[in-house]
Formats: structure tokens, C-alpha cells, sequence
């Protein structure tokens, strides 16, 4: 019997190993990438984060923290929903990669977040219709699962940081 074909998948194919790469140099750019909007400049960009994050892991990425700040600034600040929907998953799996990273954005929230606070009450209400769109996210609801995840791994100083810079933030841990 033969397979069932279930659709290609893109993806980069990479020269060098992965993990062989200066990260310092690499990620960044990759970063940087996340603004693009036109093809294949923001799926280069995209997989290319995801990529070396899988790969390298919290060891690797810890390091480059710093320099990945102002790339995702600059991708937030875009206010473009598709960017910021695109970073806002980017930050949540770069959160996710281990507590040491979640507590080493804690310094930087007062850079990344303040342009959250314009969207975190953005919520699509569609009444009774259908929205085609929610597999892609809502501003609203994925900037409120990103800040509970920076809370959640940002370690004890992050939701005062969280709670200055966005008001209407409601604790998820302390209930």
C-alpha cells in the first residue's frame, strides 16, 4: 500500500550544523528578520529563529539575550498585527526554552512591553459569526498568554515589573 501524501512542509536546509554557528552573530539577524512581511524573507526569518533556538537550547541562546532586545523592540513596534503576532510567539517559545532565559528578559520588559498595552485589551468579537481567522491568534489573547508566561518564568520580580508597565495585568500565579 503505498504512504498517503500528507502535504509538503517548508523548511531550511541548513549548510553547517546548526550549533556550529556563532550565535552571537547568527540570531540576531535572524531576529532582526522577524519585521519582514514579504516572502521568503519572513519564512527565512522565522524558521530561522525557531531553528536555532531548538537547537542550540538555553545554553545557547541565554548569552545572546542581550542582543536579541532591540530586534524584538523594533518587531513590536511595527504595531503591524501579523509582526507582532509572529514576535509574540517567538518570545513565548524563547520563554520556554528554560527559566534562566524568562528571568533574564525580566530587566528588559520596560523596552519590550509598553507597546503591549496598547493591544492587550484587543479582542475580536465576532457575535455569533464565524472567524476563520483564530488558528493565526488574536493580539488580545496571545499578549495575554505571553505575560503570563514571562510571570510564570520570570521569577519573583516579574510581576511587579509586569504590573508597573501594564496595569490592567492580572496575576496568574498569585490568585
Amino acid at each position: 500500500m503505498a504512504p498517503l501524501c500528507r502535504g509538503a512542509k517548508a523548511k531550511l536546509y541548513w549548510k553547517v550544523e546548526i550549533t556550529r554557528l556563532d550565535y552571537h552573530h547568527y540570531l540576531p539577524v535572524f531576529f532582526s528578520g522577524l519585521r519582514e512581511v514579504e516572502e521568503p524573507y519572513r519564512f527565512i526569518a522565522e524558521e530561522g529563529v525557531y531553528d536555532m533556538m531548538r537547537e542550540g537550547g538555553e545554553a545557547k541562546v541565554l548569552p545572546v539575550i542581550p542582543q536579541l532586545i532591540l530586534p524584538l523592540k523594533d518587531a513590536l513596534n511595527t504595531r503591524d498585527e501579523r509582526v507582532m503576532i509572529r514576535t509574540l510567539k517567538v518570545i513565548q517559545a524563547l520563554v520556554d526554552l528554560g527559566d534562566a532565559i524568562g528571568v533574564a528578559l525580566v530587566p528588559y520588559y520596560r523596552q519590550l512591553l509598553p507597546v503591549l498595552n496598547v493591544f492587550v485589551n484587543a479582542t475580536k468579537h465576532t457575535g455569533d459569526g464565524i472567524d476563520y481567522g483564530q488558528r493565526f491568534g488574536h493580539i488580545g489573547e496571545l499578549i495575554q498568554e505571553t505575560l503570563v508566561k514571562l510571570e510564570k518564568r520570570g521569577g519573583p520580580d516579574a510581576y511587579i515589573n509586569l504590573r508597573y508597565l501594564i496595569p490592567s495585568y492580572e496575576s496568574a500565579v498569585y490568585g
